[in-house]
């Protein structure tokens, strides 16, 4: 008889990974699956022609207002066990942008600015009573509005799973459940840098499965899981690159894509420059630009681009493309320009000669070398092979200029570090990780 596995999901990111990876149809494969999620979800991303027993949960706007304050005042508890706490902290209260030179806009930016950072002192004054743990125990008890009036008894499933990247009520719903009726409970965190950065759990699951040695170090060291058998298997999403890696599959392309920055305003600087490097040399070499998904600030309107750099191919892409979509724009480069994010560990990971930007923004505070200098999950991150920083632009023309060498696959050692690429597939090794928690569970 196959085991019962619970599944919540409740974020169309997340649900993309899980779907578009293949995880979820070798589960099914495994195991008699269930699918905890919205109606939204269910009805975009779960249509299966086979059996799928999918239940409806309903993330209501107090669960959500709780998740977001108790969120706000664990940082601020808990900013000393990470830099990046620290420097979501410090954005906050002195934003993204450089205020205007202006009296006025100077005035309005000092005004906001003791506001925030008031704000925020009261966030640590209440982080520290004993009114933060009455905010928690609200907010997990309301993690069990999401499944009313369904209950979740013993027998029902011998494992409850979440698929999350942050602390939200779909994530803790597994270790809440798990924890009243006696299921092992298990998190798959999704994103590399969710466990510095943008969760306070203030449970621990029975087992969690993340990116690498380092998010397996951050569950230790931040959370505090104490009890926790951790997995540092990797990511779904990466699956996608697998017969590339492996050797079969090969696409040729453009010579360079520059993969944006989330803060979208620092992109024009980077684009105003590969087009002045272009024309300065006369190159018969092509750029390409591809936005984050998700960019932050004012918008950059996608025609206006176009028409400002002219030289450079504005790459289309949708808030949440397809994962192929994601591989198809890597794997169409030779060399890949970016910003410190997700993406560029997936170029190292292809063994795609990669040159990593750490500039200082003439507009914005937080730019590449701010993030690169203050987010945990970046540390260490410039030792990896195959990866070239360009702390200038200066540096950024000679590395254009020059040939970046890859060596194989031998930086796999290192990249292990940030996230796992092991010979079997994600969701083989995920079966193995649940397998054994169900067993150890069982003990």
């Amino acid at each position: 008889m196959k085991k019962r596995v619970g599944i919540f999901i409740g974020d169309k990111f997340h649900a993309r990974s899980l779907v578009e990876s293949g995880t979820l149809n070798l589960l099914l494969e495994k195991y008699q699956v269930t699918v905890f999620t919205t109606s939204i979800l269910k009805g975009n991303f779960l249509k299966y022609e086979r059996q799928l027993d999918l239940v409806e949960i309903n993330i209501n706007k107090k669960v959500l207002r709780l998740f977001r304050l108790h969120l706000k005042l664990g940082t601020a508890r808990f900013y000393r066990k990470s830099k990046s706490f620290k420097f979501r902290i410090k954005r906050y209260v002195l934003g993204d942008y450089y205020p205007e030179k202006d009296i006025i806009a100077q005035l309005y930016w000092i005004i906001k600015t003791t506001l925030k950072a008031l704000d925020v002192l009261i966030r640590f004054q209440v982080g520290k009573s004993v009114l933060y743990l009455m905010i928690q125990n609200n907010y997990l008890e309301s993690v069990e509005s999401i499944l009313k009036p369904r209950t979740i008894n013993k027998d029902d499933f011998d494992i409850l799973l979440s698929w999350c990247s942050t602390s939200e009520p779909s994530a803790l719903a597994p270790i809440v459940f798990g924890a009243k009726v006696s299921i092992p409970s298990m998190v798959v965190v999704d994103n590399w840098d969710n466990l510095c950065s943008k969760s306070i759990f203030p449970v621990e699951p029975n087992s969690l499965v993340c990116f690498g040695n380092q998010s397996a170090r951050f569950a230790r060291t931040i959370h505090d899981f104490q009890q926790t058998r951790i997995f540092p298997i990797g990511s779904a999403r990466f699956e996608v690159y697998r017969d590339y890696i492996c050797g079969r599959e090969t696409i040729e392309g453009i010579d360079y894509l520059y993969a944006g920055s989330a803060i979208a305003i620092e992109d024009e600087e980077v684009l105003q420059f590969l087009q002045d490097y272009s024309l300065s040399r006369n190159l018969n070499k092509k750029f390409r630009y591809r936005r984050h998904p998700f960019p932050q600030g004012p918008k950059i309107h996608l025609e206006d681009l176009k028409k400002k750099y002219s030289t450079i191919e504005i790459e289309e892409i949708n808030t949440l493309e397809s994962l192929n979509q994601t591989k198809e724009s890597l794997l169409s480069c030779k060399t890949l320009i970016a910003m410190p994010t997700t993406f560029f560990l997936e170029g190292i990971v292809c063994g795609i000669p990669t040159i990593l930007l750490s500039l200082e923004s003439r507009k914005i505070r937080t730019d590449s070398r701010a993030m690169i200098n203050n987010l945990e999950h970046l540390s260490g991150i410039e030792e990896l092979q195959g990866l070239e920083v360009a702390r200038d632009f200066t540096q950024l023309s000679s590395l254009l200029d020059s040939t970046i060498e890859v060596s194989g696959n031998n930086s796999r050692e290192l990249v292990s570090e940030f996230v796992n690429w092991p010979n079997d597939s994600f969701g083989k090794r995920l079966e193995l990780a649940i397998n054994e928690t169900i067993e150890l569970y069982q003990k």
